[in-house]
């Protein structure tokens, strides 16, 4: 874990219902000058119980976060932001006690939880997801406020950084930190951290595998399973095929496999069209290639059969399909890992 506050195990505070106001605890000022205070980003345990969150209250924090000094950033892939912070009014947060939980609406919150919230500086939004850091408190008056890290969904990013390889159900890690009135969570949500380069698919609902670094508007770089040339990363709401051969973790876009499939058609057709290649085993019918500007040239259609009754890889259609019948030509292909390059005996439900 990172630089948090210690705190005591026996330290826990019940919020009451009523207490929504910040009047008491606005007149509670120190007569000190602010001095900076150091607040260093945790490693976060994303992990937590799933739960539907219910509707919540919108309130205001007297409590604004500022970066205080950037830190170096890491290289690694999912790594967190790692920045210096500082909570004003300085002097008034450094004399609130440290909780280890809250209860609110009898549900206990602690630090590291995940929690579904409201954010008073955007009103009309939905609620936004935080990991808990920090949970201070003044007494007397009974307000709780809740130091915290926002995810982001895609949608929330700017445009710039919004990409089609972003999931339905992801989130992205951010150094965002903020100040919550406690009465501002909603309830508990689960969400859980996809290693990508160890993991072929995401946890059900919610994930992160990226972080974003809001001061410097830019995303961690990402684990890419497909092999070169692709240079696409994942979209989990697409499945990837896996190579099924020993000792090799290639993992493809299905585009990706009929990208090359369909390559590896042409060059052959083209150099059969000049008399250089030879003829395929599997064909049914002698294929027919047709010249164009620079030279022979063979229009291929490549698609997987929905359940492939013999032998390996996609069907190939050569030439047009007319409906109710089969004019092209029609054959069995093998495929081939774009990793490794062994032969796939591919299944596609």
């Amino acid at each position: 874990m990172g630089l948090l506050p210690n705190v005591s195990s026996s330290t826990t505070y019940t919020i009451p219902i009523t207490s929504t106001t910040f009047s008491e605890f606005a007149s509670y000022k120190s007569k000190h000058s602010p001095a900076p205070s150091q607040t260093m980003s945790s490693d976060a345990d994303m992990d937590s119980d799933p739960s539907t969150p219910p509707k919540s209250n919108n309130p205001p924090c007297m409590f604004t976060v500022e970066q205080f000094q950037l830190a170096a950033s890491s290289q690694e892939t999912d790594s967190e932001p790692s920045d210096v912070y500082i909570v004003r009014p300085t002097a008034i947060w450094d004399s609130l006690q440290r909780f280890k939980e809250v209860i609110i609406d009898d549900e206990r919150y602690r630090m590291h939880d995940v929690v579904a919230a409201a954010r008073h500086d955007l009103p009309n939004s939905p609620l936004w997801t935080a990991h808990v850091l920090e949970i201070r408190g003044h007494t007397p008056s009974g307000q709780v406020s809740i130091r915290v890290f926002w995810f982001h969904r895609p949608a929330q990013l700017p445009p710039s950084l919004r990409h089609p390889y972003q999931g339905r159900h992801e989130l992205l890690a951010s150094n965002a930190m903020a100040v919550i009135d406690a009465t501002a969570v909603a309830g508990r949500t689960a969400v859980s951290h996809w290693r990508e380069a160890d993991e072929a698919v995401p946890a059900a609902g919610l994930f992160w595998r990226q972080t974003y670094d809001v001061q410097a508007q830019a995303l961690s770089p990402l684990h890419t399973p497909c092999p070169p040339p692709c240079i696409l990363h994942h979209n989990p709401d697409e499945t990837l095929i896996s190579c099924p051969s020993p000792g090799c973790d290639a993992r493809m876009h299905e585009s990706c496999i009929l990208d090359a499939t369909r390559s590896r058609l042409q060059a052959d057709a083209e150099a059969e069209a000049g008399g250089k290649g030879k003829k395929k085993k599997k064909k049914k019918k002698k294929k027919k290639a047709k010249k164009g500007k620079g030279g022979p040239s063979l229009e291929v259609e490549v698609e997987w059969m929905d359940e492939p009754s013999e032998g390996y890889g996609a069907p190939v259609t050569e030439g047009p399909v007319e409906p109710g019948g089969r004019d092209g030509h029609f054959w069995l292909e093998e495929v081939y890992c774009l990793g490794c390059g062994g032969v796939m005996e591919v299944r596609v439900s």
